[in-house]
């Protein structure tokens, strides 16, 4: 499954900032900004994910086929190894503010913080989800993807 896309986050992002009330000429490159920087963060961390080995499992004794399921849930990698981290996010936000013009003295500050909030929020997920029990395995090694729990 992709990530959510820019186009899918902007409208949840401009949804929030005229909830808030927030305007001004720039308001839509914002929203741009901080839209693409938490697609962006989605897709390198899809692309890094990782299960960490280890899953129990019961199989057929031999000499049947090592066939059966895993019996115990799945940990995530966390980062840098499972995906994206602050130092990794930092930098594509800064070009994102860079692409639309945005300067300041304050504007490495504001990337840092969307950076600092969005490697929590992959670090809290890799934490908290697990891997269901139940994968099937055929050949010694799973046959069909885990959900996550």
């Amino acid at each position: 499954m992709p990530a959510p896309t820019k186009a899918q986050i902007k409208p949840i992002i401009d949804g929030l900032f005229m909830s808030k009330q927030w305007t001004g000429e720039r308001i839509g490159d914002l929203s741009d900004v901080i839209a693409d920087s938490i697609a962006q963060s989605l897709n390198i961390f899809l692309g890094q994910g990782k299960v960490l080995p280890g899953i129990p499992a019961v199989v057929a004794p031999p000499p049947a086929a090592p066939v059966g399921s895993t019996v115990g849930p799945g940990f995530l990698m966390p980062p840098p190894a499972g995906g994206p981290n602050k130092g990794t996010i930092k930098p594509l936000i800064e070009g994102l503010f860079a692409s639309k013009q945005f300067i300041g003295e304050n504007i490495s500050d504001l990337a840092d913080v969307m950076a600092d909030a969005i490697a929590q929020g992959i670090m809290l997920f890799t934490s908290m989800v697990k891997v269901a029990s139940g994968i099937p395995i055929a050949g010694g090694i799973t046959s069909a993807p885990g959900m996550f729990i």
